[in-house]
């Protein structure tokens, strides 16, 4: 397993042991931080509907999961961690929006 698909995996780990059937997908990449400091970017990637359904401490845990998941693989880049739906990443896709 390449060492971004075994980050993937405990991203979906953390993301799924708090939120569980609101999660569509988690997609993970390397990135840099407004420091140029190297990180990896996870998005979580949220059924449409399930917004209304995830309370503020939710989020918050399941960013702590996914930290400690990811940490947990020996990756030492810290992990920056969005929250988005499919309708949102549409919308960023679409130059004409």
């Amino acid at each position: 397993m390449t060492a971004m698909m075994e980050i993937k995996a405990a991203a979906e780990l953390g993301a799924r042991s708090i939120l569980d059937g609101s999660v569509a997908d988690v997609q993970v990449a390397p990135d840099t931080d407004n420091d140029g400091d190297e990180v990896v970017r996870v998005t979580v990637i949220l059924h449409d509907d399930a917004l209304d359904l995830i309370n503020d401490l939710q989020f918050f845990d399941t960013l702590i999961a996914i930290k400690k998941t990811i940490r947990a693989t020996g990756e030492s880049r810290p992990a920056m961690v969005n929250y988005a739906t499919p309708s949102e990443l549409a919308d960023d896709a679409d130059p004409e929006s």
